[in-house]
């Protein structure tokens, strides 16, 4: 979703994604005296909730002023309000999906130990975030769902938040391993255990895969074959084949997997198919890898599509 919204002073726009708005805003013409002993800018956040204030603080951030607050250790989040933004663009990393937020834009002038700020010269705009899931449609009616990791792109967040404590790979369900996925790696499980219920017999599973080394995927898919459901994938047989042998190998899916024929160049596929009687409903795609690293690591989507 995009706004904007031009003010008397400033004029503000924000792009709202799932998890993320980006704001950026410049003086509008005719005010370019404001630019004068400027120090920078604070952003107010406001969450909404049925219109009603949910909540209101400064946003934080890790750039601050040299001699102010000089005892907090290097990183330390801290409001934008006393440490301004010098630069006309932010970020709001940490939004929740389909939720309604209003921004704030405020000049501050002044010192940094004697900040002013200019309240009358502000700009808000207001933007609702993405839907992580998409609300329920009609038979024939597309349907997409989309799934961020944070993974390594919120690596400071992630030290603030864990401190020196490594995410256990062998342990999905752990908090920092929870916290990396963000949702990614249960919506993948949850697709594939679609055909895992009890009429998994219905249900049939097509994969092609180029990692395909993350035990506790490979136990899901064990999971809807045993189930009932017709599954069968493919997995790439070059690049990774030891890997992606040896969890195939310690899941005991074997059944099910064939390797992809030698050709050249790299077949980067990441899909599955869900077929419903005979009929696709589904595909889950996007850019994780089966891997640990794909999917808590590196920074990646997952995109499911649904059909009906």
């Amino acid at each position: 979703m995009r706004n904007i919204n031009v003010g008397a002073v400033l004029a503000v726009r924000a792009i709202a994604g799932l998890h993320v708005v980006t704001l950026a805003w410049d003086f509008v013409p005719g005010q370019e005296a404001k630019r004068l002993k400027l120090l920078g800018f604070a952003i107010e956040r406001t969450e909404l909730a049925a219109g009603v204030i949910f909540e209101r603080f400064w946003l934080r951030g890790i750039k601050r002023f040299r001699f102010k607050d000089e005892g907090l250790p290097p990183g330390s989040p801290v409001p934008t309000s006393e440490h301004p933004v010098q630069s006309f663009q932010w970020g709001d990393y940490i939004a929740n999906p389909s939720t309604t937020y209003r921004y704030r834009v405020v000049p501050l002038y002044g010192k940094p130990n004697l900040i002013e700020i200019d309240d009358a010269s502000s700009t808000a705009v207001e933007i609702r975030t993405e839907d992580e899931q998409g609300g329920d449609t009609a038979v024939n009616d597309t349907r997409h769902d989309i799934h961020f990791n944070r993974g390594v792109a919120g690596s400071q967040a992630y030290a603030r938040t864990f401190g020196k404590t490594l995410p256990d790979q062998t342990k999905p369900a752990s908090a920092q391993m929870v916290w990396l996925s963000r949702g990614l790696f249960e919506a993948l499980l949850a697709f594939i255990a679609r055909a895992a219920g009890p009429d998994a017999a219905d249900f049939k599973l097509r994969a092609m895969l180029y990692e395909f080394r993350y035990p506790p995927v490979g136990e899901a898919f064990g999971k809807a074959a045993a189930a009932g459901a017709d599954v069968q994938i493919r997995y790439e047989a070059q690049s990774y084949k030891a890997e992606n042998e040896t969890m195939i190998a310690a899941t005991g899916i074997g059944g099910i997997c064939q390797p992809q024929k030698s050709r050249a160049g790299i077949r980067h596929n990441k899909f599955i198919v869900l077929v419903h009687k005979n009929i696709p409903v589904a595909v889950w795609t996007g850019s994780t890898n089966i891997s640990a690293g794909g999917i808590f690591g590196h920074s990646n989507v997952g995109h499911a599509v649904w059909n009906r």
